[in-house]
């Protein structure tokens, strides 16, 4: 690791380090650096655009993961690990997808394929020798063998159910303009700490939960960047806006989020219009077709859940 400073234009000298790591040794087997920098939203933006302008680019979703894959670094159950332990909600979950991205689900199955080869061998040598006097496995030993592969297969099932079932979760996307009170709303739904702030242009990741509801049921619920407002092209808030629509794209269903009284875009989804005003004295009226809400209070919270849960064609996965 090599330290020094910082030294972007316009921007007085900012403490950094600066880590290497060789291939074919790195996560993605290609030669990487790590830069550590200050957590200062504003400078980090600076650095991102200074790179850009350089030549760099910001990586795609799930890149490095994918590089990691083709160079042989990771397979197949790994990579859904990941998946699994970036969308993980509880601490099992977590434990659960670490214990699969160490290696410990492929080695369980590589050990079942050896005992099947070993079982296969001895039934193929019995049948090409039968006549002649070998040493073989009694068939009741066999059987066993069999019998504990299949056994492990079950307990690899039961785990990767307990797993995956989130991936394939109802997604309802929270879209509205830049302060609306989306990640507000985010943060009471599923318990999470999205940061809010009374400045616009606060949540630039694409951030995703399970919310519960009280039905039972259970969907993804994903918190994105406000639409709308002044937003330079080449600014992270311009690719926080992408990021948002392509979530929109893909949504079971959107909740718009808004203040005031005009009603949301057009939606290829299915679409709830919530105000996030209820009870606030300065609100304008609620308009008929709007659900109020206030995530704080927790007012018409309620009302909004059992909305989604009445929501025709989200496909409910039980929790």
């Amino acid at each position: 690791m090599r330290r020094g400073s910082l030294r972007l234009p316009g921007w007085p000298p900012a403490p950094a380090a600066c880590l290497g790591f060789r291939g074919p040794a790195s996560y993605t087997g290609q030669d990487l650096v790590e830069l550590w920098v200050p957590g200062s939203p504003p400078l980090i933006e600076a650095l991102l655009q200074t790179l850009q302008e350089a030549g760099a680019r910001l990586a795609d979703r799930g890149e490095f993961t994918r590089r990691a894959f083709h160079a042989g670094r990771v397979d197949l159950v790994q990579v859904e690990a990941v998946l699994a332990l970036t969308a993980a909600a509880t601490a099992e979950e977590a434990r659960g997808a670490v214990r699969a991205l160490e290696g410990g689900v492929g080695r369980r199955i590589e050990a079942g394929k050896q005992t099947l080869l070993d079982v296969l061998a001895h039934v193929e040598a019995a049948i090409d020798f039968s006549e002649d006097e070998l040493d073989l496995t009694a068939e009741e030993t066999l059987a066993q063998h069999l019998e504990t592969v299949a056994i492990s297969l079950a307990e690899l099932r039961r785990e990767a159910t307990g797993r995956t079932p989130r991936a394939h979760l109802p997604r309802v996307v929270l879209r509205g303009p830049p302060n609306a009170g989306k990640s507000t709303l985010f943060n009471r739904l599923t318990a999470a700490r999205a940061l809010v702030s009374t400045q616009a242009g606060t949540t630039r990741d694409v951030l995703e939960r399970r919310w519960a509801l009280p039905s039972g049921r259970a969907v993804l619920l994903v918190d994105t960047a406000g639409t709308g407002g002044e937003i330079l092209p080449s600014s992270l808030e311009a690719e926080a806006g992408q990021e948002a629509e392509a979530s929109a794209a893909g949504a079971d269903l959107v909740l718009w989020v808004s203040v005031e009284a005009e009603p949301p875009p057009e939606s290829g989804a299915p679409q709830l219009w919530i105000s996030s005003q209820r009870g606030r004295s300065e609100a304008p009226p609620l308009p008929d077709a709007a659900l109020g809400i206030s995530a704080e209070s927790g007012a018409g919270l309620s009302d909004l859940a059992e909305a989604v849960g009445e929501a025709r064609d989200l496909g409910y996965t039980e929790p």
